[in-house]
């Protein structure tokens, strides 16, 4: 009889995961601003402007450009909240929350414990796949000449104080806003989970412009994020591990000096 009742919650959850969380017209509305910033950044790393600034590369010897790094991380800070805020505007006005989005809150020591087991290994396998992902595209196609990215590591108190918000933002809203959202709007729109989990990861990637490289590898690690998030059937362990991943990838790796 208890296996029954658990195969009924369990049927009932999956039935949930197919069904629209707002309307269809207000994930079109996100996916036309999603697609709005992918064209800004990709003609700002790769339009005359950044090809004008690559050939104005300070000569050898001579001060380095100062770097633009405060501005881009309250860029990154205003996008994800102000996503976020769309997105919850949405679901608000279906009648939904952002507790929908995320699943059930922490109930108990026992369930921050068993959300921190499998954010550490999740952890391990993301990073193993990036560097995998990095490495076979790197094999099978030359590296493009591009715009060079020295952001990173952050340096001094100021600076990592500011990513360390960053990264908890980046956690918190993109799992809420791709996992929690997306992958259940385009799951209910095809039909299909894996499909919804496939289109938001390719999503995920494309509002990473940084080279067509690392769009293929973000994707790819998106839909690992959504893969945890229909395992679990909540965004706690992606969000821990998300927010892991992202200081770890900007300023703790350089740290150990394993910046590979």
């Amino acid at each position: 009889m208890q296996d029954s009742k658990d195969r009924d919650s369990t049927s009932d959850q999956d039935r949930r995961s197919l069904e629209p969380v707002a309307s269809y017209g207000h994930t079109f509305g996100l996916l036309a601003i999603l697609c709005a910033v992918f064209a800004i950044g990709f003609a700002l790393q790769y339009g005359p402007a950044a090809s004008h600034a690559g050939a104005a590369q300070p000569a050898p010897g001579s001060q380095p450009i100062q770097r633009r790094i405060i501005p881009g991380f309250i860029e990154s800070l205003l996008f994800d909240w102000g996503i976020l805020y769309y997105v919850w505007s949405g679901v608000r006005s279906g009648g939904g929350s952002l507790l929908k989005l995320s699943g059930r809150h922490w109930s108990s020591v026992g369930d921050v414990l068993r959300d921190l087991a499998i954010a550490a290994p999740f952890w391990i396998l993301w990073e193993a796949t990036a560097f995998a992902a990095f490495a076979v595209l790197a094999r099978l196609f030359a590296t493009p000449t591009g715009p060079h990215d020295e952001t990173f590591p952050v340096r001094g108190l100021f600076e990592i104080g500011v990513w360390i918000a960053v990264s908890l933002s980046a956690g918190f809203c993109e799992e809420l806003i791709f996992r929690g959202y997306l992958q259940r709007q385009f799951s209910a729109l095809t039909g299909r989970l894996w499909l919804g989990i496939l289109l938001q990861g390719l999503v995920f990637g494309l509002i990473h412009p940084r080279g067509w490289r690392a769009v293929a590898v973000i994707s790819i690690l998106g839909v690992l994020y959504g893969i945890l998030a229909a395992w679990r059937k909540n965004l706690r362990p992606g969000i821990l591990s998300h927010n892991w991943s992202d200081l770890w990838e900007g300023w703790l790796k350089f740290t150990f000096h394993l910046n590979f």
